[in-house]
């Protein structure tokens, strides 16, 4: 008898684990992000350029396209009603929206700062590694387009146009919490 029910709660198990939602799909955008931009700044020279490359960079195309279907489950498995209120009343949401702000400005230092090492590095010979990143646009352009316009962010552009009851109420509730999420200061650089 016992054997009979071992199988059904491993399924439970496996069955509850599987279970994504709005908060889970920004923490692991933010987490790919982050790593990547942390990569940019962690390319030296170009034998780091090649390590980033590999192993990072060069993946980040394919962690975003399944953070992207994670999403997508996430919008599908709800009524529209349901996924509006979900994205406008989570925390997760709003320091993703921040983390995009921040990220922009970090990727936008760090290409700066790799393009000068290109250009110094390429005098004494070939950098292939870092003309990846600085000079090619495929490499980056997944973490281009997600911090440009990323596919949350896309959708939540729709929302007005979805005709979910109470969304006017919903939105203003948002736009108040997002003022507290916001950094209140420019962050000053000194070099």
């Amino acid at each position: 008898m016992m054997k009979n029910k071992l199988p059904l709660l491993a399924l439970v198990f496996v069955a509850a684990g599987c279970t994504d939602d709005v908060d889970s799909v920004t923490r692991e955008y933010r987490a790919t992000t982050n790593e990547a931009i942390d990569a940019l700044m962690m390319v030296t020279n170009e034998a780091s350029a090649k390590r980033m490359n590999v192993r990072v960079l060069k993946p980040m195309t394919d962690r975003y396209s399944k953070i992207d279907k994670k999403l997508d489950l996430v919008r599908k498995n709800r009524e529209k009603a349901e996924f509006v209120k979900e994205v406008l009343e989570s925390d997760a949401v709003q320091v993703y929206l921040t983390d995009l702000m921040i990220n922009r400005q970090r990727y936008g230092l760090e290409i700066t700062r790799l393009r000068s090492l290109y250009d110094a590095e390429s005098k004494s010979g070939e950098c292939p590694n870092l003309d990846e990143i600085v000079n090619k646009d495929n490499l980056l352009a997944p973490l281009k387009k997600h911090l440009t316009a990323s596919d949350l962010v896309t959708v939540m552009a729709e929302f007005p146009s979805w005709k979910v009851a109470n969304y006017d109420k919903m939105y203003v509730k948002f736009a108040e919490r997002r003022a507290t999420f916001v950094p209140q200061r420019e962050i000053k650089l000194v070099w």
